[in-house]
Parts: C-alpha cells; structure tokens; sequence
C-alpha cells in the first residue's frame, strides 16, 4: 500500500508539474534582430552585419529553452559601405556566399547563471562546417508580450575555413547578436 501511495503521489506532482510547465514559442523579428561582426586588422578593421532570415525560439516557464536561427550571409551589410571591400568578402577567401548563403545556428542548451543572464550552447553551421559554440547572453525580455536578448563574444574564423590573411587578420571575430521575437 506504501509503494503504491508513494508512486500515486509522484504521479500527481509529475502531471502538475506538466501542466504548469508553460512554454510559448517565438518568432524572431527579422526586421529588427541581426548579428554584428568586426574582422581586426593590425592597423585597420572592417565591421557589418548579418540579418536573420528566420528564427524561433521557446521559452520555457519564462525562460529561454531552445531555439534555431538562419543567417543571411549573401546580404550582409558592411558597417562603411565606401571601403570597397565587399565583393572580397563574398569570395572564398572569406564568406564564400555563392555556395553558401545562409548559416545556421541551433541552441541546444541554455544554463542560467543570474536571473537574466546565462550561457546559451549550441551549432553554428557555417560554410558547411558545424561547430559547438558557447557563449554568455542576456535575456532583456522573456514575458507573453515579446522577447529581446542580446550577447556579446568572440568567433574564432579559423574553425569555419575563413583562413585569409593569417598573420595580418586576427583569428578572432568579435561578435554582437540581438534578437527580437513575439510570441
């Protein structure tokens, strides 16, 4: 009688916990949402933006859970649109963006660490290579009227085959992403 009370009473608490468990699925704003990037130079940088093409992610009990990205590489925005060096961007030495125009990124796990703040791991597949990557973020806004987060880290170009310029580019990339998203 014990046991079958003891597995009765998990039960119960497994299914409330279910049914409390709230998760709301978001759309990314493309509009809004995009990735920065500047590449450093020794004596010079060059710096632009990726949009989204689309993006979901859920959040789970008010927190983010789980989400998937795609990148438009093909039209990426330079910060100083006059230097000139896009079309070298979009070359193999860099983006490859005939081949590949898009990349993706897949969260696969989010541990907070504050109330707001956490660290976000996941796939980035870029230039047909699919990488973990893991990095800090923060979560602005998880509520049913909208989500904003934004992180800052740095994105090693060598693991993604964008090998130019080795000795005079940096290998390291710093990266800004915001994300905007209504339920």
């Amino acid at each position: 009688i014990m046991k079958k009370n003891i597995l009765l009473l998990a039960s119960l608490w497994l299914c409330s916990y279910l049914i409390n468990a709230q998760s709301l699925n978001y759309v990314v704003n493309t509009n809004d949402s995009k990735v920065e990037w500047v590449g450093i130079k020794k004596e010079n940088y060059h710096g632009g933006h990726f949009t989204l093409n689309s993006g979901t992610l859920t959040v789970t009990n008010g927190k983010l859970s789980s989400g998937n990205f795609e990148l438009n590489i093909k039209d990426f925005k330079l910060a100083d649109p006059s230097d000139g060096f896009s079309k070298h961007l979009k070359s193999a030495d860099f983006f490859e963006v005939d081949k590949y125009p898009t990349a993706n990124f897949q969260i696969e796990s989010v541990n907070y660490t504050t109330e707001n703040d956490c660290t976000i791991e996941g796939s980035l597949t870029f230039k047909g290579i699919t990488k973990k990557l893991s990095f800090p973020a923060t979560i602005q806004s998880s509520t049913e009227k909208g989500f904003f987060a934004h992180a800052y880290f740095k994105f090693n170009r060598f693991d993604f085959g964008i090998g130019y310029g080795k000795g005079k580019i940096y290998e390291n990339v710093q990266i800004a992403v915001y994300i905007f998203a209504k339920p």
